[in-house]
């Protein structure tokens, strides 16, 4: 056929369409702007709001239009020059034409099934003309498409016109019928089409397209190799940076925990809560009715004094003051408390309940866990240098300056009550800076503002004489409550009701049968005559009561009772002293045991335990106590107090007890006695204590002994009672501690009739100073296992030495033991065996002995002053090289420390040869020794601040290369092999690299194998990222030392590095075959002895597992896993277990769970594999219950739980039986439910992500239980709730008072979700989601910016579940803020777009991955070395490198969301970020969304049915408020919060 002119045949189809339909073409209507099939539908459905109705009803006949008219797309572009005549391009007009043709089918019945047969018509010729590229074609071939597009249009209008004209059957019969005219103009455009020149035009076009597309595809390849490169290059870093972002949050908050914690905690918490249970009903109810504590409590007053006399229950008091408080402000699980109570106990003689640091970190802590807002203060208040430091600093940073309203405060600041009791019990120093802090207190409130802390203070009047007291006693601040006899009598009475049951006389009065002389008339009148006299003499002390019942309750007669209560003094000393005048005679052979146990708890520097005491008492009396727990109890319980008050099953304590009683009790006619009275003869069966002389000198002689340490000089070993380990000793009252104080003082002494008292306090620590030495140096401590002995030795010997005044000290009497302690610091290898570390908790920090070591001895002269005063006392007894290094040490302290240092230098810098094992320890403790020794001055100080709080793990860090090298060069040794080799691996240790590498070169001489500094070199070159070298040299390092005999097995621990040099230079075979070899070599180890070994261990089977997946060799993965679950450990799990438990630790958070999970989906038909691998997970995270015995978790039930929660959602994702996770996570829950407060607070996102597990396997559930939705919403009282709906409403909600309430929480939120899905009232469901944007609201609009990003990532996920989408993409896109950011820096990156030449692409890729490597460094990342990329990585351009102003509203930002998919991918490269509305806290990249989309996903995440929401790219909506946020315009943001608040009703 041949073709008209040049766009003839075009413009007579135009002229045609014109006249068929009427429609007059103008250059404004549709058919201009429908140029693609997506184009059409939305011209569709803009005209006919009916496009998803028309693709629902006749999709049949929207899949053919769209085989039709998808391949004209291609032709959009065709010029306009081809028809110069028409304004707009061709297939504009066939596009829009077949939009009328289906708007007229719209109108017409049955004229969709006509329609859909023309199209499948033309469609077998249009698809010939597919991929045809018209923007590269010449001129004459587009005129040719030109006229195919006439032909289309011609029959476009024909059809139009017919249907328009009501003729459906005639047009229907038209595609039919073979003489029909649109049937004639199909084949004509079919012919013309299929003609040689149509056929041609064709394969020509084809052909030209195919062309263009490798063109484009090779052009495309190339610079995405280029961008592959270069995303190589910086995805590592990338990896590195948003790894060490995550970690901050969590970093900071148990860097607060860490700093704020303190010994004190549990003791203060465990007195509590026994006071508490020994607490008499009704005890103190009195105090909560005086009008000072009403206005104490309602803020009229900062403090709150309560004075007593010595035991008038001012403890007591003081409990029952916290629980009146923390009943008024319960404390609310989600954190949300503004008001908060926290408490304190002062405690004299136990030197953490006395100091005041610890005393503010103990109510900091109470305070952070209730009180988000505090805890998030507090998190950053610890980051900053000394603000913590002193106790007035901390006052100063953690409270005032939180606390403090003023007259501005827009939002509502938080109140803290603070009880404080016994405050005369702390050093006078502690109690001058509490007072001072009190003053700052009361300074602070004014007209103008106020600090909301109320402190009640429990103490004894003489506190009034403290200095500063006149600052905090104005007559508008103080407030006093003094504790008197009429004020506490109902309490007193309580008590002394208590405790009649004790008295023996009385028991036999009512064991009596009836008609007897003694009556019960001689009962009742005795009973009233001691409750009488107690009452009226005790006038409100308790303590005065216990000790005249301790003394009456053993009496046999009413007589002897009469008599003890008349001679009862009316002075609680006069009483205790009466008291022990009793047990002195009445235990005459227990009285050298009893004077030591007095003695013990008196100079005690922390409290001892009972398993210390025996201990100490075998060592010094040669007496076996094993009735010590008894006597304490019972014969002395007056006394002592033990707590824990814990016994054994079956343990006896002698104590008159009621018998059990067939009829009535004379005590209470109601009442029965359960209690049996087993014994009441005073004979001590049970008590082994033997004979002793009462003689103080006999007591002090026993201590002299020819042995310098306890090494098994006793012979015969016990085993003692475990629970004696925990169970401490102390003083009953502090009267106590302060009648034996008086005792001791020759001024003050009163009694001179009663042995039992402290003689001579300097004597007494001298002896238990050099008891400290002996048991430190030997091992009975680790015979008996008492291990807290030696830790307590070592800790506290010169602590007890610094007690000693040795000018007062009769040097004659206690030579030897002044001599031994001369000999100590002469003798540098027993002083070194008080830094040594024990190994009695395996994962234990390895230099503590050491810091604490140079913090006491190198920082300070308090202690090394002491010895040589105490030198100076024995240099006459000394001779030879000891006499002239005492004369030495006379004149100065490092003088002193000279054994020390030299035998330091000698064991870091000498060595006998290559075979000596000496070499297992690289001497850095030593080193940090003399690091501290170099800078000690003559009178024992040190001016270097860094000293304070030594930590010898991390000093190397900051340890400069001259003082190394001068510490050893000052030790005159021979400059050795071994010496090069000693300072070269402290120098690698330090980070000089360089310099490592000098000295361990100087060290190798010709066919010596200098095993230690070829490992050297291989360290320092792995580091430095010379890799090659790292693997030659660690390689020669493994040949030499196999050839040590003794020392074959130090190659396993070098073998690891080699595979992960491998690794890093992508030898991925290599990778494996070392990899396989170190794990081959770890076989001949077992895991779990506690050594180095079980780090590499677990490092070589992690790289190897790793090595594996890099190469897919999933046969032998299978195999490797089956074989780590039959290799035993000596913790009683498999090793493959024990990976498993290792996750969570650093170095291996490897996501081993997720990797068997992707074995076990590679290798599905293996059922052993399947079995074990599941079993393994399963038991890693639930054997828990001992966790105590077992696994790595030791100790640590936040790892337990952890592993637990691992287990359930590995189950949820992998298993084949997700359902058994219910049981693992509701035990979890419960568990952490059940726990501690502070393991509550510590576990609080380990609860949250279990209950969200938890909540969507409920919610699945019950939609599977109940029916379907209520046509009409409904009450809460209308709805059905299946029992899996209980479940997750449980989850959802907590208790305060009588009332639930909703959490801050994802499980309120799914509920929530289910109320709306089953057509609950919007005021019911929405009440679910109010908490979670309430709070994340007032987070934003707090005055801590800090807290800002957590908020967004808050509300947009509790937005994006209540389903406003809009809100929810704005608050989630602020949050994504850094993402957007990143990609801004990326698009910045230029660059050059000639990749021609090569090698200028390679140099420019190697000087990145070069600076990559050098950040690496770990010395650049201890001193915190920017070694990053420039965003410009043309030279000399720093356009990039600077940083925007800091702005408060966008401060500490940080990339937040992962993608939850398999890609793996860094956050900072995704382009799509789609948010689920259903699910807690899963998003997917764009390339993860399609797989799940396609229902493609490898395990189990959400649901293909669950609605998404895109945030990334921004919406516009996000873009504009983040645009406002950056340029510091916060209006949009301050009426957007406005607007959200108004709409959920806050």
């Amino acid at each position: 056929m041949t073709s008209k002119g040049d766009g003839d045949l075009w413009l007579e189809a135009v002229a045609k369409y014109v006249r068929q339909t009427g429609r007059t073409l103008k250059p404004d209507t549709t058919l201009f702007k429908v140029q693609s099939l997506d184009d059409l539908g939305k011209a569709v459905e803009n005209e006919t709001k009916r496009l998803s109705k028309f693709r629902e009803d006749h999709g049949k006949v929207y899949v053919a239009l769209r085989k039709c008219i998808k391949p004209l797309e291609c032709m959009t572009d065709l010029a306009q020059t081809v028809v110069s005549v028409t304004p707009y391009a061709p297939v504009a007009v066939v596009f829009g034409a077949a939009k009328h043709l289906l708007e007229a089918c719209d109108t017409v019945s049955n004229g969709y099934d006509s329609v859909q047969e023309l199209f499948r018509s033309i469609t077998e010729i249009t698809e010939r003309i597919q991929g045809a590229k018209t923007d590269k074609m010449d001129d004459l071939l587009r005129r040719k498409l030109t006229d195919i597009l006439s032909f289309i249009l011609e029959i476009i209008g024909k059809s139009e016109e017919m249907i328009e004209k009501g003729r459906v059957k005639q047009w229907a019969r038209a595609v039919f019928v073979k003489e029909d005219v649109i049937k004639n103009d199909i084949a004509r455009l079919d012919k013309y089409v299929q003609s040689e020149l149509g056929l041609v035009i064709h394969l020509v076009l084809r052909r030209q397209g195919e062309i263009q597309d490798s063109v484009e595809t090779i052009k495309t390849s190339t610079a995405e190799g280029f961008r592959t490169v270069k995303d190589m290059l910086t995805n590592q870093q990338n990896n590195e940076i948003q790894t060490k972002r995550n970690e901050t949050e969590e970093k900071e908050m148990k860097e607060m925990l860490s700093k704020l914690s303190a010994a004190a905690d549990p003791i203060v918490r465990r007195e509590h809560d026994e006071i508490m249970d020994k607490l008499t009903k009704g005890t103190g109810d009195w105090l909560q009715k005086e009008p000072l504590f009403a206005a104490w409590r309602e803020e009229k007053a900062p403090l709150l004094w309560i004075f007593g006399r010595p035991g008038t229950g001012k403890t007591y008091l003081a409990a029952k003051t916290v629980d009146i408080l923390q009943r008024l402000y319960p404390r609310q699980p989600d954190g949300t408390n503004l008001t908060s109570v926290s408490y304190f106990y002062i405690k004299g003689g136990d030197p953490n309940l006395v100091d005041l640091v610890q005393l503010l970190k103990v109510v900091a802590l109470q305070i952070a866990e209730v009180n988000d807002r505090f805890k998030k203060f507090a998190t950053s208040v610890v980051q900053k240098p000394d603000s913590l430091i002193s106790a007035r600093q901390t006052w100063e940073s953690l409270f005032l300056k939180f606390f403090t309203e003023t007259e501005v405060s827009t939002v509502a600041t938080s109140l803290s009550f603070v009880v404080i009791d016994g405050l005369d019990e702390a050093p006078d120093r502690e109690r001058t800076q509490f007072i001072e802090m009190l003053a700052k207190l009361v300074e602070r409130t004014d007209s103008s503002k106020r600090c909301r802390i109320q402190i009640a203070v429990f103490a004894r009047p003489e506190i009034q004489g403290v200095a500063g007291f006149e600052r905090v006693s104005f007559q508008s601040q103080k407030k006093v409550i003094e504790i008197t006899s009429n004020r506490n009598k109902e309490d007193i009475e309580a008590f002394i009701k208590s405790k009649v049951r004790s008295v023996k006389a009385l028991r036999d009065l009512d064991s009596l049968k009836p008609g007897t002389k003694k009556t019960k008339r001689d009962f009742q009148r005795l009973l009233k005559r001691i409750m009488t006299t107690v009452k009226e003499k005790s006038n409100g002390m308790f303590k005065w009561a216990e000790l005249v019942f301790d003394t009456i309750s053993i009496l046999d007669t009413p007589e002897e009772v009469n008599v003890a209560l008349d001679d009862a003094p009316l002075k609680l000393k006069e009483m205790i002293h009466l008291t022990l005048r009793r047990l002195e005679v009445q235990k005459p052979s227990s009285v050298v045991y009893l004077r030591q146990s007095l003695m013990l708890a008196f100079c005690a520097l922390r409290p001892f335990t009972i398993a210390e005491i025996w201990m100490i008492l075998y060592l010094t009396i040669y007496e076996q106590c094993n009735g010590i727990e008894n006597d304490m109890q019972a014969q002395y319980g007056s006394i002592f107090e033990l707590s824990p008050e814990t016994r054994s099953e079956g343990s006896v304590v002698e104590k008159d007890e009621p018998e059990k009683r067939e009829r009535p009790s004379l005590f209470d006619d109601s009442s029965d006695h359960d209690e049996t009275d087993e014994s009441l003869d005073d004979d001590d069966d049970d008590n082994t204590v033997s004979d002793g002389s009462d003689s103080i000198e006999d007591e002090q002689s026993a201590l002299h002994s020819d042995n310098f340490g306890f090494s098994g000089s006793y012979g015969h070993y016990q085993d003692l009672d475990p629970r004696w380990s925990s169970i401490t000793v102390n003083f009953s009252h502090a009267s106590i501690r302060d009648y034996l104080a008086e005792e001791a003082n020759p001024v003050k002494r009163q009694w001179y009739d009663c042995s039992l008292i402290i003689a001579d306090p300097n004597v007494a620590h001298l002896h238990l100073a050099f008891v400290c030495v002996r048991i430190f140096t030997g091992d009975v401590a680790e015979s008996y296992n008492v291990p807290s002995l030696k830790d307590y030795a070592k800790r506290h010997y010169m602590k007890h030495l610094a007690h000693v005044d040795f000018a007062a000290i009769d040097a004659s009497n206690h030579m030897e033991e002044m001599l031994k302690i001369a000999e100590l610091f002469y003798d540098a290898t027993l002083l070194l065996k008080s830094c040594e570390d024990d190994q009695d908790d395996l994962f234990a920090a390895g230099y503590e002995r050491t810091d604490y070591f140079i913090e006491s001895w190198m920082t300070t002269s308090n202690y090394s002053c002491k010895v040589r005063q105490l030198l100076g006392r024995v240099t006459d007894h000394l001779t030879g090289e000891r006499k002239q290094w005492a004369d030495r040490a006379l004149r100065s302290a490092r003088a002193l420390f000279e054994p020390l240092a030299l035998e330091c230098q000698r064991i870091w810098l000498t060595k006998t040869g290559w075979d000596d094992s000496a070499y297992l320890d690289k001497s850095q403790r030593l080193v940090g020794i003399l690091f501290a020794y170099h800078s000690l001055t003559d009178d024992g100080d040190n001016p270097e601040k860094y000293l304070v709080d030594f930590d010898t793990g991390a000093y190397l860090n900051y340890l400069p290369l001259d003082t190394l090298k001068a510490l050893a060069h000052s030790s005159n040794l021979v400059h050795s092999e071994h010496w090069y080799t000693g300072l070269a691996w402290i120098m690698k240790d330090c980070g000089y690299f360089d310099d490592a590498i000098e000295h361990f070169e100087a060290a190798l001489t010709p066919d010596s194998p200098a095993w230690v500094a070829m490992e050297g070199l291989g360290i320092c070159y792995g580091v430095c990222g010379e890799y090659l070298k790292a693997i030659d040299w660690m390689q020669k390092a493994i040949q030499s030392v196999e050839t040590i005999p003794g020392l074959e097995d130090i190659a396993f621990y070098m073998r690891p590095s080699i595979a992960a040099w491998h690794q890093q230079l992508g030898n991925a075979s290599q990778a494996a075959d070392s990899a396989r070899e170190a794990y081959s070599a770890s076989k001949e180890f077992h895991y779990g002895t506690g050594t180095a070994s079980d780090d590499k261990i677990l490092q070589a089977t992690e790289q190897y597992i790793e090595a594996l997946l890099e190469m897919e060799s999933y046969d032998e993965l299978g195999d490797l896993i089956l074989e780590l679950d039959s290799q035993p450990t000596c913790r009683q799990l498999s090793l493959l277990e024990v990976l498993l438990q290792a996750q969570y630790p650093s170095p291996y958070q490897g996501g081993l769970h997720d990797k068997l999970g992707l074995i076990l989906s590679i290798k599905k038909e293996d059922d052993d594999l399947k079995e074990i691998i599941q079993a393994a997970v399963i038991q890693s995270g639930t054997r828990h219950e001992n966790e105590a015995d077992v696994g790595i978790t030791k100790g640590n039930p936040f790892h337990s739980n952890w592993l637990r929660l691992q287990a359930a959602r590995w189950n949820l994702r992998w298993s084949e039986t997700p359902e058994s996770s219910m049981s693992i996570l509701e035990t979890l829950i419960e568990d952490i439910h059940n726990s501690d407060p502070i393991l509550q607070q510590r576990q609080v996102w380990l609860r949250d992500r279990a209950a969200g597990l938890l909540s969507q396997i409920y919610f699945e559930a019950a939609l599977e239980e109940d029916g379907p939705a209520s046509d009409r919403p409904l009450t809460k009282h209308e709805m059905t709730f299946p029992e899996s709906i209980s479940k997750l409403s449980a989850l959802a909600t907590h208790q305060q008072g009588g009332d639930y309430h909703y959490r801050v929480a994802y499980s309120a939120m799914l509920y929530g979700i289910w109320l709306r899905e089953k057509g609950a009232n919007e005021d019911v469901w929405r009440a679910c989601f109010l908490p979670s944007i309430k709070h994340a609201i007032f987070l934003l609009t707090d005055d801590d910016p800090l807290n800002d990003q957590d908020a967004y990532c808050e509300l947009g996920t509790a937005l994006l579940l209540a389903g406003d989408e809009t809100a929810a993409s704005i608050a989630l896109g602020i949050s994504l803020k850094p993402l957007a950011d990143y990609h801004d820096r990326m698009a910045s990156l230029k660059f050059d777009d000639d990749i021609s030449d090569s090698n200028a692409s390679s140099e420019k890729a190697d000087s990145i991955a070069g600076a990559l490597v050098r950040s690496y460094s770990p010395r650049a990342q201890v001193l915190d070395i920017d070694v990053t990329i420039n965003a410009d990585c043309s030279e000399g351009n720093n356009d990039g490198a600077s940083q925007a102003d800091f702005n408060e509203k966008l401060a500490g930002f940080e990339l937040r969301f992962t993608c939850d998919g398999p890609c793996g991918r860094p956050s900072r490269n995704y382009k799509e970020l789609h948010f689920c509305m259903f699910c807690d806290d899963i998003c997917f990249c764009e390339s993860c969304v399609k797989l799940l989309k396609d229902e493609k996903m490898p395990f189990r995440i959400c649901s293909v049915e669950h609605p998404l929401v895109q945030v990334i790219p921004f919406t516009p909506e996000a873009k504009d408020m983040v645009d406002s946020l950056v340029a510091r315009d916060f209006t949009p943001q301050t009426q957007w919060l406005q607007e959200l608040s108004t709409t959920w009703g806050l």
